[in-house]
């Protein structure tokens, strides 16, 4: 089994009329033995990300500015979250 954390999830209507979610999943913040958050809080993850995007490496949600929602869960992450 691999455990993941849902840093984001955004959903956009594509102009076709499909519905797409882009989900942002880390490995990093979970402990891969017991599957416990690591980074409850999202504190670790936000100034991971922030981190990178002052480096002018990796991208934030959609490339932009590290931002992964101000630590509110969307409704899919709690959904995602309260069935793992």
């Amino acid at each position: 089994d691999v455990w993941v954390k849902v840093l984001d999830a955004e959903t956009s209507q594509q102009e076709d009329g499909r519905i797409r979610t882009r989900l942002s999943l880390s490995m990093k913040y979970v402990h891969q033995d017991t599957g416990e958050d690591l980074d409850a809080d999202g504190t670790q993850a936000g100034e991971d990300q922030r981190r990178r995007a002052d480096r002018g490496g990796g991208r934030g949600r959609d490339g932009a500015d590290g931002n992964f929602g101000d630590n509110i869960p969307s409704a899919l992450e709690q959904s995602l979250n309260s069935n793992i």
